[in-house]
């Protein structure tokens, strides 16, 4: 073999060599990268895989509700007809006596809760300022559904049945002045009941007043209601002045 051959052979030796390096060199960064760095890492790869599966499980039950859902849809054409026959029985009188008791906080707000409807459909039913009452109603349903499940504050729930009791007997200055104690953050009792219900304080502190947020300044849904309240109180005046 001459010289030529010799040197032909070991460039396509090296040449051979270098290939299979490159080619080598190349598929170290594909396997590296389909394993963790740490085996730490893997493990949190696998309950990355654990959790995205549970979602797309807890999507598919989302979309099919189980029977208690499927149930509540059932009933709740009966459960509303019972709740309206249980409202029906209900007396709307508030009694000065019930204010304040924490024992008849149940009873005293669905009697506010009723009131304050009775009060809205007469409102329909008037020619009184048409564009009020959608906001109105709007603004008073948080109220209506913390008086339905008796969760509203004792402090607030006394003062809207004092409220309430005066605008019962169109004792509208009362009203008014029971709406600014309300508003205000002090807690406004009927007159003459001052001792009743609520035993954490005495209920003179209660009168004076010791709260250091006025109620309309505690959120925008409790002032929003609130304010509605002088709506209310401001219909039933025009009312009972336009029947004299």
């Amino acid at each position: 073999m001459d010289i030529g051959n010799l040197l032909k052979a070991e460039i396509d030796k090296k040449k051979n060599a270098l290939d299979l390096k490159n080619r080598q060199v190349e598929e170290e960064p594909r396997v590296a990268s389909s394993l963790p760095a740490h085996p730490e890492q893997g493990e949190k790869s696998s309950d990355m895989l654990d959790l995205t599966q549970n979602n797309g499980h807890k999507a598919e039950n989302a979309s099919n509700p189980d029977e208690s859902t499927l149930e509540r849809l059932r009933t709740r054409p009966e459960r509303i007809e019972r709740a309206i026959e249980e409202d029906s029985q209900v007396s709307i009188d508030i009694d000065p006596v019930t204010i304040g008791d924490s024992e008849r906080r149940q009873e005293l707000s669905m009697q506010c809760n009723i009131y304050i409807h009775d009060l809205l459909k007469d409102w329909s039913n008037r020619e009184y300022q048409p564009h009020l009452l959608p906001e109105t109603a709007k603004c008073f349903f948080p109220l209506l559904v913390r008086l339905r499940k008796s969760n509203l504050d004792l402090d607030l729930l006394t003062s809207l049945a004092t409220v309430l009791y005066h605008l019962q007997r169109d004792e509208f200055q009362q009203a008014t002045e029971s709406y600014m104690k309300l508003s205000i953050g002090n807690v406004a009792w009927p007159i003459g009941v001052t001792s009743v219900g609520i035993h954490a304080r005495s209920a003179q502190s209660r009168i004076q007043g010791d709260h250091n947020v006025a109620n309309i300044m505690v959120d925008d849904r409790t002032r929003l209601w609130i304010t509605s309240v002088k709506r209310l109180i401001t219909f039933r005046e025009s009312c009972s002045v336009g029947s004299n």
